[in-house]
């Protein structure tokens, strides 16, 4: 959001689908922020890109050879351990084993970006630089009654890579 202050194009949040639906993330994310779209708002974001400022997630592979800036975790565990902390804030009903499939799916997502910028220059910021991160709390996941095995999960998912 700071970049919105140094350029002056405004900060949209999220690209995401799910915001022309719902928005938990401007209710339980640590920013407070994120707007809500319209389908033609939606669209206009992806048509004009240089126009706003925005974050995209969801397979963010399809759209880092257009990106001016790509925010990378140095440490992917504690990005989803917190992630998963996230989730079970959102929605703190949610099956394991669903949580466990959201997990994985987001992790494939990361390791197409992955690929991208190991292999193209990229502008990358350190997410953990940038806003001075040195502990991930999850205090949500730690009292999860399958707090263990999601942590476990969350660890061989990127023991391998």
């Amino acid at each position: 959001m700071d970049l919105q202050d140094q350029t002056g194009i405004p900060f949209v949040g999220e690209l995401n689908p799910l915001y022309m639906f719902e928005n938990r993330k401007a209710d339980h994310h640590e920013t407070k922020y994120q707007k809500d779209f319209t389908a033609d708002q939606f669209a206009d974001l992806i048509y004009d890109k240089k126009s706003s400022i925005i974050m995209i997630n969801k397979s963010s592979y399809l759209m880092a050879d257009k990106a001016d800036y790509v925010i990378l975790r140095k440490n992917m565990i504690d990005a989803f351990m917190s992630y998963a902390n996230f989730m079970l804030k959102l929605y703190p009903d949610i099956d394991t084993k669903v949580l466990l499939k959201e997990i994985q799916f987001t992790a494939y997502d990361y390791f197409g970006l992955k690929s991208y910028v190991d292999k193209y220059v990229c502008n990358i910021v350190w997410y953990e630089d940038y806003f001075g991160i040195c502990e991930t709390h999850t205090p949500l996941l730690d009292d999860h009654k399958h707090g263990t095995l999601i942590k476990k999960a969350i660890r061989d998912v990127f023991k391998e890579r």
